[in-house]
Parts: structure tokens; C-alpha cells; sequence
């Protein structure tokens, strides 16, 4: 097992494997400014990835296209996450990068033994959502360019994660509306989407039992097809 230090909200997280990026480094301290540069360079990169090109501006069809396109797919286990990762033990790695590696199924059981990870990057495979519901203890997670629609989440999935980066998929506002259900989810990056509408009872469900997105601080919708005034009502009853 991992050695261990105490943050300050008085959670053990371990020492000796990849840093875990959202529990190591200050996210929203620095002011919107900040974040707003940060992010634009996240996105540039990301586009002149996808094309080649420092000019190239994606549509968000365009990016879609290019993570549904036919690949040799290949299945993600823990075996291969702890080949992949260079550790001994499945508690001994915290940090996760299966970015661009085609995965489009997984033996999601396995991941149970990842106890101590809290960061995954999974950009460009084709992998669903619900594939990492398992990770115990999961904070943040990079879902981006992965042909995602018809989300499934159940209540008491991701009881932990606060950062959720969706953007360049195909989620409908339905799939947006089933994202509330996350407890803690503080961040939720949904660029890139074609969405044209929201529903217009985002915050809360149809019976009014618990409020939905009940911890959500930061919402990102560019490059979406939001143009309708009712889109403002949506919002309004967000927190």
C-alpha cells in the first residue's frame, strides 16, 4: 500500500504514485481571469492537436467525427492500467492517463482495487461515462472527444468527483439534465456539444424531492448552439 498525507479537509491521500492534479495544485483561487487564459489555452492546444494546425478552429462536428471514426479498439483492465502506469499494486497509482489509446470497452469490476485514484484522463477513446463509475475515489475526470450520448447515471455514482470535462461529444439536454444527480460535482465542462436547448427545470427534478447540481460553481457551454432566451431561465435557478 501507498504511503499517506493529510490535506487539509482532513483526508489521507497517498504520497508515492503520479500526482493526483486536482488534490496538488489551487484550481480557482486566482480569480476568473485567470481560469479564462488557462482554459483558452487548453482548448487552443486541444484544436491544434485534433487538426495540425495552431489556425485551425474545430467545430464541434468536426472533433465528433474524429472520435467516432473507426479504430482498432482495444479493452481497458486494471492488468493493463497497472502495465500502462509502471506500479506494483492497483492502490499505488492515483493518477491515470488513457488519453488517445482507442479503448472502447472495459471490465469495469477491475477498477474497484483503484482505490487511491483521483485523476483520470481519458480524452479521445470511445469509452462511456458510466465506465468509471467504479473508481472509489475519483475527483476529476477528462471525457472529452469520446462520441458521448444517452448518458446512465444512477444515484450514488461518482459519490466524489468535483471536476467533469465532457466537451467535443454529443449529449443531449437530457444528458445534462441526468449530470445533476452527481453530489459534488463543482466543475462541468460541456463546450463543444451542439446543444441547442436546456431543460428548462435543470436545477431541480420533476418532483421537487432534492435540488440537482447542488454543489456546481462553474458551468462552461461555448461553442454550443444556444441562442434562445429560455436558455437563461435554465440557468437561473442554479446556484
Amino acid at each position: 500500500m501507498a504511503a499517506s498525507y493529510k490535506l487539509d479537509d482532513g483526508q489521507c491521500y497517498p504520497t508515492n504514485c503520479f500526482p493526483a492534479k486536482s488534490l496538488l495544485q489551487p484550481r480557482y483561487e486566482e480569480g476568473a481571469g485567470h481560469w479564462q487564459v488557462a482554459r483558452h489555452n487548453v482548448e487552443k492546444s486541444k484544436a491544434e492537436w485534433l487538426l495540425g494546425t495552431e489556425a485551425a478552429q474545430p467545430s464541434w462536428q468536426e472533433c465528433l467525427r474524429k472520435a467516432q471514426c473507426p479504430r482498432p479498439h482495444k479493452v481497458l483492465n486494471g492488468a493493463l492500467l497497472i502495465k500502462l502506469h509502471h506500479v506494483q499494486t492497483p492502490s499505488d497509482l492515483c493518477s491515470v492517463n488513457i488519453s488517445h489509446q482507442n479503448f472502447a470497452l472495459a471490465r469495469e469490476r477491475d477498477f474497484m482495487q483503484f482505490d487511491s485514484v483521483a485523476y483520470i484522463n481519458a480524452t479521445e477513446n470511445l469509452l462511456s461515462l458510466e465506465t468509471f463509475r467504479n473508481f472509489p475515489g475519483l475527483r476529476e475526470l477528462e471525457l472529452s472527444l469520446n462520441g458521448l450520448r444517452n448518458l446512465k447515471i444512477r444515484i450514488g455514482d461518482f459519490p466524489h468527483l468535483e471536476i467533469l470535462d465532457l466537451s467535443y461529444n454529443n449529449l443531449s439536454p437530457e444528458d445534462v439534465q441526468s449530470l445533476g444527480m452527481l453530489p459534488h460535482l463543482k466543475v462541468l465542462h460541456l463546450t463543444a456539444n451542439g446543444l441547442s436547448s436546456l431543460p428548462l427545470n435543470l436545477a431541480v427534478t420533476e418532483s421537487g424531492s432534492f435540488p440537482r447540481f447542488p454543489a456546481l460553481e462553474v458551468l462552461l457551454l461555448d461553442d454550443n448552439h444556444l441562442s434562445d432566451s429560455k436558455v437563461f431561465l435554465s440557468l437561473a435557478n442554479l446556484r
